[in-house]
């Protein structure tokens, strides 16, 4: 019989956590968002919680034994759970980018078409298909994704600098709308000599 040794152990965790990293590494943002990271009333965070308690109990020696509370516990339950809040907060505003730039802001560009179109004359829901269709969609992604990256930076400095930029960049659904083609670059600044 074989003695149990910790190293190999450790070995044989890390290699099978190396071949499934991907898919280990999503389960456990998935798993600890919905609560799986405690057990009753008491949290539970496995390894890292191991790795806290010597951690903190060398920082904050527990003079209250026997009380019951595990500070480390609860510290390292509460730093894994804004890790995760933060990952998952980026991951939502990535896919409401990607959303905004693939669907929502190229349906913007073809009901801006139809609004030209209903000028002119009648209008069905098929023109705002064919606004973004023959061909431009990618490029109408495009031209869209830049303005409202720079939007959104802008936002970033402060509100009003987002505000005076979303106005600048106002009409560059309408140039895309009449020239589907034209460069992303050529519609920011005729936008902006409009404004």
């Amino acid at each position: 019989m074989d003695k149990f040794s910790i190293k190999e152990f450790k070995k044989r965790g890390l290699k099978n956590y190396k071949r499934e990293f991907v898919i280990i590494s999503l389960s456990m943002i998935v798993f600890m968002t919905v609560g799986a990271n405690f057990s009753g009333l008491v949290p539970n965070v496995g390894f890292i919680g191991r790795i806290n308690v010597n951690i903190f109990s060398t920082i904050f020696p527990d003079k209250t034994e026997g009380v019951g509370i595990n500070w480390s516990n609860i510290i390292a339950t509460i730093i894994v759970s804004l890790l995760v809040a933060i990952v998952i907060g980026f991951m939502m505003v990535i896919i409401i980018f990607a959303f905004g730039s693939f669907l929502g802001a190229p349906a913007g560009v073809g009901m801006k078409y139809m609004f030209m179109k209903l000028r002119k004359g009648s209008v069905e829901f098929k023109d705002g298909i064919e606004g973004i269709g023959n061909g431009n969609y990618m490029k109408i992604v495009e031209t869209m994704f830049f303005a409202n990256l720079r939007i959104w930076l802008w936002s970033f400095l402060f509100i009003i600098p987002g505000i005076i930029k979303y106005y600048e960049l106002y009409f560059v659904s309408y140039i895309v709308a009449c020239n589907p083609t034209i460069s992303a670059k050529r519609a920011l600044e005729i936008s902006k000599e409009m404004s």
